[in-house]
């Protein structure tokens, strides 16, 4: 999946102008990771108060005697998950080289503060930057959110829903009811063969044992990667939504507003659901009375198909269920006119 939302990183960390003067003292650590928070930490043991993301800024008192114990702080910190270490020098006792190398190796940022820096600008500066930076990718989530949810309101059909979502997420769509059926668009259903479908419907029931976010399956001979979200629907039901990276790798921002917009689709097809459901029980009562004698004419065959919004001269299935009423080895109830019906 494609990120596209700006993150406040280690590289954005160090072009602050809170930052200016600062050394870095590793420097083949990356600089893409991110960062979610500032905290001042004054005390050897760095780790003990630090959290996931932290970039934890400390005066370098506390190794004043004891710079011995630098290097497990280097360790504790990477185990809590922090991303850097931003300490003012020690006077006269350097970093040690092993606990350089260490953090090299774990490949945890250090940071060398200049003595003049205040923290409270630091801590300040970096936390208006990752307010901003969260505030314009809520801006463009909800932009997209908002679109989701105008194709939504906007179309009838279900397959019209899934074809404008596909256009404007750019790969294909393709939702799961458990041991149901797929939903997708006219559009994606003709690009799938019905062996790519079968395919398709297996690699949802395998994510429903492995909970995997994303899975691969072959189609026209080539691996497609499938990324998920799942939805509740009602009751015990669930609806998978797989988005297939076909033409391009998915947007971060566009998969979101899909997850966003998630019950109000599962609505639609639950919706869709109990209609295929109505429309199959019709069916069957349509067929159920036909071989059971309930009509007395041709005439009356139409006007009962024609309650259940179906038309008998285009109807291949009713065309087959008449025919075989007709042709029973046994006296049938009734005979009807196919010039007239069919």
């Amino acid at each position: 999946m494609k990120s596209v939302i700006q993150k406040f990183t280690r590289k954005t960390l160090v072009e602050l102008t809170s930052f200016v003067g600062c050394n870095i003292l590793n420097s083949r650590c990356t600089m893409t990771q991110e960062i979610l928070r500032a905290t001042v930490v004054e005390d050897v043991n760095l780790g003990r108060w630090a959290q996931a993301g932290d970039a934890v800024i400390c005066s370098g008192y506390p190794f004043h005697a004891h710079m011995e114990c630098f290097a497990d702080a280097i360790q504790q910190l990477h185990d809590a998950g922090a991303t850097v270490l931003c300490i003012k020098s020690v006077r006269n006792k350097p970093f040690p080289a092993e606990a350089i190398a260490l953090a090299d190796s774990l490949d945890f940022l250090i940071v060398e503060l200049p003595r003049e820096a205040i923290f409270s600008n630091i801590i300040q500066e970096i936390s208006e930057k990752i307010l901003s930076l969260k505030a314009e990718a809520y801006s463009q989530l909800q932009a997209q959110t908002e679109s989701l949810l105008e194709i939504l309101f906007r179309e009838n059909m279900l397959e019209d829903c899934f074809f404008h979502i596909e256009q404007f997420i750019g790969n294909p769509v393709v939702a799961f009811v458990a041991n149901v059926k797929l939903y997708m668009s006219r559009e994606t259903r003709a690009w799938l063969s019905q062996e790519d479908q079968a395919a398709i419907f297996h690699m949802f029931c395998r994510q429903q044992q492995t909970r995997d976010s994303s899975l691969s399956v072959v189609i026209g001979g080539q691996d497609t990667v499938f990324d998920f979200i799942e939805i509740r629907m009602t009751g015990d039901e669930t609806l998978l939504l797989g988005v297939a990276e076909k033409n391009q790798s998915t947007d971060e921002l566009a998969f979101l507003a899909l997850n966003r917009i998630g019950k109000f689709l599962a609505v639609e097809v639950k919706n869709a659901t109990t209609a295929e459901k109505v429309q199959r029980r019709q069916e069957d009562t349509l067929i159920n009375d036909l071989f059971s004698g309930e009509f007395t004419s041709d005439s009356d065959v139409v006007a009962a198909a024609a309650s259940y919004n179906y038309r008998l001269d285009r109807s291949w299935k009713y065309r087959v269920a008449i025919i075989c009423l007709v042709n029973r080895a046994e006296s049938a109830p009734l005979h009807l006119n196919f010039t007239s019906l069919l």
